[in-house]
């Protein structure tokens, strides 16, 4: 699915294509990732000002210059920018951002509009949803991507017959010419 919506600039795999965990499916552009990494580098701005301003202030109480009162406001201010920083963070994570991407935007401040989805499992490409150039919601599904070993297959049996199957143990399903056993 796709981490956020955005305009489809390339799928980057196709049907019956055997694919592994995190390997590159599309590539998004996406004007809300460019917001949510503004936000991110704005808590970041805030997070290392509230630690310079508590580093000062703990400076002056130790030489009795400010009230602990103040130092205690600004320790709170200071966690609280961490914690928005970290709110940050995660919602570029879930934006499909890696640990990777999310320190070179914090040291290089660079935004970048576009991000690769990649698969969350192992398996087989089964059918694409989108269609390069189309724009998306987030979480729109982008690809189906089934695990085909083992492949299960439900059967509806009428009543009747299931004391016939009791002494099955082997089933075949001659359209895919597959073996199998009756769970």
């Amino acid at each position: 699915a796709a981490p956020a919506a955005g305009l489809v600039e390339t799928l980057l795999v196709a049907p019956d294509e055997e694919i592994k965990e995190g390997d590159p499916i599309a590539t998004l552009k996406s004007a809300d990732l460019v917001e949510q990494q503004r936000a991110f580098l704005h808590a970041l701005s805030e997070s290392n000002l509230a630690s310079e301003k508590l580093r000062r202030d703990e400076q002056l109480y130790k030489e009795h210059i400010i009230a602990e009162r103040r130092v205690i406001v600004t320790r709170a201010e200071t966690a609280q920018a961490r914690s928005t920083l970290d709110e940050r963070s995660q919602i570029l994570t879930l934006a499909g951002m890696t640990d990777k991407d999310i320190t070179a935007l914090k040291n290089d401040r660079k935004l970048a509009s576009a991000i690769t989805v990649r698969a969350p499992i192992t398996g087989t490409i089964l059918q694409r949803h989108g269609t390069t150039g189309e724009r998306i919601q987030a979480s729109a599904p982008l690809v189906t991507i089934a695990r085909l070993d083992p492949i299960w297959v439900n059967l509806q049996i009428p009543l009747p017959k299931v004391s016939s199957l009791e002494s099955v143990e082997k089933v075949h399903l001659s359209t895919t010419n597959l073996d199998g056993r009756l769970i």
